[in-house]
């Protein structure tokens, strides 16, 4: 997505605005007004700050899609650009309510000891916050980013990585900034590499839980020094966002998950979209559910499988 800074004053949110060039961002008070989850109101009667970031998960992205679609926009691309073209439009202000803005940080004449102490006044006072967690030890961290990786692959978001920070402010105080970041913060990002194929078949498999998973058969390409040939789709609402089909051509990345995954449509094809109408391993219809398919067949024996193999 894109920051947001949003200034509160007198407990009422003043403006919101954008980066922009680290000093002078662009005013978006009436896009971020439409989204629900940022609260118009605060407690808190002092000059507050709130930097966050805007973003799209999936399940807003596919409803994004279905509207767009409805009152004849063309629909979007990717969840990575929608929020930035949102932000930069006139009109149509009311798909904003399908956006998200998530805290990251608090700044006030507060004197404030800790960094985990920003994430518990942002929570109170009602703002969405990331996985904040303390970590002691190297094993710890290694834990976490093997945890990162896996949400890359299968979270509800987009990510690249990972934020870490000294916990003690006065640390923070002490390290200072350079012109381009502060010391005291450090981005951990999966090195990405994406590369562009043609999609040669949507394979649907059942899951234990009965949704239906597509997975892209590509043709060969070499990433990150592997042959890749299966990317994942995610689910029904990303294919039916994306409008995915045989024979178009795709951008996929590898960045450190075990599978890679879809990015983008760099040039559709004329084939027909086609979504499963019925479970690939029982042949019981299937039914459409926000952003996926499922198979109501409790004796399913592909579903069944996967239980055994979960237990």
């Amino acid at each position: 997505g894109i920051s947001c800074s949003l200034i509160y004053e007198n407990g009422e949110m003043a403006i919101a605005k954008t980066r922009g060039d680290g000093s002078f961002g662009e005013n978006i008070t009436k896009k971020v007004m439409w989204i629900s989850n940022v609260p118009k109101s605060i407690t808190s009667k002092n000059k507050i700050e709130i930097r966050g970031e805007l973003y799209c998960d999936e399940e807003s992205f596919f409803k994004l899609s279905l509207e767009m679609e409805k009152i004849g926009l063309e629909k979007p691309s990717s969840q990575r650009n929608i929020v930035a073209g949102f932000m930069g439009r006139k009109d149509n202000l009311e798909l904003c309510r399908y956006i998200k803005f998530m805290a990251f940080d608090y700044i006030s004449d507060e004197r404030l000891t800790l960094e985990e102490e920003k994430f518990k006044t942002l929570k109170t006072l009602g703002f969405l916050i990331p996985e904040i967690e303390i970590h002691h030890t190297k094993k710890s961290i290694e834990d976490l980013i093997d945890r990162a990786r896996y949400f890359m692959s299968e979270g509800e978001y987009q990510i690249d990585g990972l934020v870490f920070t000294f916990n003690k402010i006065s640390l923070h105080e002490e390290m200072g900034e350079t012109a381009h970041h502060p010391r005291y913060k450090y981005a951990f990002k999966f090195q990405g590499e994406s590369k562009q194929t043609i999609l040669k078949e949507i394979i649907w498999s059942v899951s234990r839980n009965g949704i239906l998973t597509p997975v892209g058969e590509v043709g060969p390409v070499e990433i990150s020094g592997a042959i890749i040939s299966i990317v994942t789709l995610h689910n029904y609402g990303m294919v039916y966002a994306n409008n995915l089909k045989t024979g178009d051509t795709i951008e996929i990345i590898r960045s450190g998950e075990v599978i890679p995954k879809f990015l983008s449509v760099v040039k559709p094809s004329e084939n027909k979209f086609v979504i499963p109408e019925t479970c690939p391993s029982c042949n019981a219809k299937v039914e459409i559910e926000d952003i996926r398919i499922y198979c109501r067949n409790e004796l399913c024996p592909g579903k069944n499988k996967e239980i055994i193999l979960n237990f």
